[in-house]
């Protein structure tokens, strides 16, 4: 028997599907009609995970152990790792975030992504190869997003790691993990879409304040009441059971006078609209918190080199007109969403 390979030799190995039938019901598997995003993916670490109880009045033999279980519960769940494009990403990021995406210029377009109590689901589907070429493929079906964590540092490449739940990967009673492929991932498509680099990162603005920074993460967390309904094992459509909660972590080197204002902020609970960019030619890829107070601060001493301060951004929504958290793209895509676009 054939091993398999860790490593897809496709370059684009997670497909999205970004409508059609499987964003229309929750726990529709793709159908060949949908129209899938394919998508870079250095990580894939879905399962499918069924809750099992014992039964006491069924007792084991006499050597101890339990006797009979049921199954109660059945999920899929886990998360995957995309390096972040300028480009093709704006599938995932209306995803993730839940709100209507938008669309202004005439070429190249600004795009902007807001959050929203919404919480759409997609289909997944992961093709991978054998050692002997044989493709492939596990369908994950109704996947929500509960938390988005984007990080980058200087050097480096933005990551977006996204954890998700869903419905069991079952289509007309046949699993689907492990089946022989019948998708084919574009990777032409994507093999020119520009990742998001450390070393095309401008200042942090905060509240008229300019900030150099040395990494960045952001933490995205989205609450979902999940559940098993009477009449079946899976768990039902996740909906919003708290507020959003998004925070954003930079390093720096410490300087006089920011750390002096910094710290003030801190004590005194200080608002201010925050954005850092990155830009590469004409893309440019924005993050924005709205209100953002900063709400933890540390500098630890160490025996020599610069001071080295984290501070960490809580973006609010104090108003109507408060955004809280958004993503902006600036692109030549004129479209917010596109299958294996520019």
């Amino acid at each position: 028997m054939s091993k398999l390979l860790s490593r897809n030799t496709n370059a684009g190995s997670a497909g999205l599907v970004i409508d059609g039938v499987a964003t229309t019901a929750y726990g529709s598997n793709p159908a060949s009609a949908d129209n899938v995003l394919w998508l870079r993916a250095s990580e894939i670490a879905f399962q499918e995970a069924v809750t099992s109880v014992v039964v006491d009045d069924l007792s084991g033999s006499g050597s101890g152990v339990e006797g009979a279980r049921f199954a109660v519960a059945q999920e899929v769940g886990g998360s995957m790792r995309l390096p972040v494009t300028h480009e093709g990403f704006g599938g995932v990021l209306e995803w993730c975030l839940g709100g209507t995406p938008s669309s202004t210029g005439s070429g190249p377009y600004t795009h902007t992504y807001p959050t929203g109590i919404n919480t759409p689901y997609r289909s997944l589907v992961h093709v991978y190869t054998a050692a002997d070429g044989t493709s492939l493929q596990s369908e994950y079906a109704g996947l929500q997003v509960e938390s988005l964590t984007l990080s980058v540092e200087a050097g480096g490449v933005a990551y977006a790691t996204i954890g998700a739940r869903g419905f069991v990967a079952k289509r007309s009673s046949t699993y689907q993990l492990g089946v022989a492929a019948t998708e084919t991932p574009a990777a032409a498509a994507i093999g020119t879409s520009v990742p998001v680099l450390g070393k095309t990162g401008a200042a942090l603005s905060w509240g008229g304040n300019s900030i150099a920074c040395r990494t960045l993460e952001l933490s995205f967390t989205r609450p979902l009441d999940r559940a098993v309904d009477f009449g079946a094992d899976y768990l039902a459509e996740g909906v919003l059971s708290g507020p959003i909660a998004v925070t954003l972590t930079v390093t720096r080197a410490a300087d006089e006078d920011d750390t002096a204002t910094i710290r003030a902020a801190v004590m005194a609970g200080t608002a201010g609209d925050l954005s850092i960019s990155f830009t590469s030619g004409t893309k440019v890829f924005y993050v924005d918190l709205s209100d953002a107070v900063p709400t933890a601060y540390s500098a630890p001493f160490t025996a020599g080199g610069a001071l080295v301060e984290t501070v960490t951004f809580t973006a609010q929504a104090l108003t109507t007109s408060d955004y809280g958290f958004r993503f902006r793209v600036t692109n030549a895509a004129s479209a917010a969403v596109t299958s294996n676009g520019t």
